[in-house]
């Protein structure tokens, strides 16, 4: 492999504890004080549940070989072909590493490879018909409320955030603000990062998602879209009474 094409991760105030670790030879992971979930990548709150109160251990470097996929495509900084891989740890979670030093998978595809996709039923969802507003019909008034609202928990320069971490701090400010937790919510709108990025980031499986970037207004966009997925039936409402 050319290491020196390989691009350098740039850490950020969230992950400085994990590249201090690979520096001196550990997988440093953080475990939730609240619920005891421990979970990769970092991050300075709970994926399961949204607390803040984590604490950072290493990892014993025990785990069992989950899935891996053998690449030939060259890629700056590898020399195909070389394994790609995900390693379930002892502890829990699964990371995305690769495979050295081993014959097994480093063969290359015999003539009588062929590559085959798992089959899969639709996941698209249909509005039921009892959800589903008539195409044209304006939304019924008081239907829908805006239920919790936040900003970053520091307002201004804030050095010690990265952008990603300034959306999931106001995300879950606002979850906070709304009585709600990671779990409730199936639905995220977002502009700047992504929403896969920031869902992933929150650890929610979102049902519905929304990218609309069109500048200053963009989340007033977003507030639009969300009413209409909740109205439609494509994400729900938390009851939280």
């Amino acid at each position: 492999m050319s290491e020196g094409r390989r691009a350098r991760p740039q850490p950020t105030p969230e992950t400085q504890h994990f590249w201090d670790g690979t520096r001196a030879g550990e997988l440093r992971l953080q475990r939730c004080n609240a619920c005891g979930k421990v979970y990769f990548p970092p991050r300075p709150f709970c994926p399961a549940c949204a607390a803040r109160d984590v604490s950072v251990f290493a990892a014993s470097g025990k785990g069992r070989l989950y899935s891996y996929v053998i690449h030939h495509r060259p890629v700056p900084g590898f020399t195909p072909p070389y394994a790609i891989a995900v390693v379930e740890l002892d502890e829990g979670p699964r990371m995305m590493t690769n495979i050295t030093d081993c014959p097994q998978t480093q063969r290359r595809c015999s003539s009588t490879c062929r590559s085959r996709s798992p089959s899969r039923s639709s996941t698209t969802r249909s509005p039921s018909p009892s959800s589903a507003r008539p195409r044209g019909e304006p939304m019924k008034p008081k239907s829908i409320a805006i239920v919790g609202a936040a900003e970053t928990t520091k307002l201004g320069v804030i050095p010690d955030m990265s952008q990603i971490q300034l959306h999931a701090n106001a995300a879950l400010n606002a979850m906070a603000d709304a009585g709600l937790k990671p779990a409730d919510i199936d639905g995220i709108a977002t502009a700047g990062e992504t929403p896969v990025t920031v869902a992933h980031y929150l650890g929610l499986t979102p049902k519905w998602v929304d990218g609309t970037a069109v500048g200053g207004c963009s989340f007033m966009i977003h507030v639009r879209h969300a009413a209409a997925a909740i109205e439609s039936g494509l994400c729900r409402t938390p009851n939280t009474d």
